[in-house]
């Protein structure tokens, strides 16, 4: 089952992102991920800049979620743990404030979400 890979990015220095970027791209690709999603703040739906939580004076991509797929949780943390990603997260720490949750996915039949069939009706 799939796993996914959620970061939550604060960039602080957007060249040495940019390194971090190109250092850890071929540590996806050998690991089989990929990337599909990332939510830019500045299209989120009701964001409201006077909340406290927001970040005075950001732009993007200051501050944007990623969410990258694995073909397992196994995968996900050989990618996270491997020489190749290490290599690159070293650069992440310096470029970027980064939270990241490794999640399993979740196989849920659509079949689930459909209501109940509604009951006979009764002759009278």
């Amino acid at each position: 089952m799939s796993a996914y890979v959620i970061s939550i990015v604060k960039i602080k220095d957007r060249a040495k992102f940019r390194l971090y970027r190109q250092l850890a791209a071929p540590s996806l690709i050998r690991y089989n991920a990929r990337p599909i999603a990332v939510v830019d703040p500045h299209r989120l739906l009701g964001k409201d800049q006077n909340d406290p939580g927001a970040i005075a004076g950001a732009t993007w991509p200051v501050v944007f979620t990623t969410v990258v797929e694995f073909p397992s949780l196994e995968e996900a943390h050989r990618w996270h743990d491997s020489p190749e990603y290490c290599a690159a997260k070293d650069f992440r720490k310096q470029a970027a404030d980064v939270t990241i949750a490794i999640v399993d996915g979740y196989d849920w039949p659509l079949s689930n979400l459909a209501p109940p069939p509604a009951p006979a009706l009764m002759a009278s």
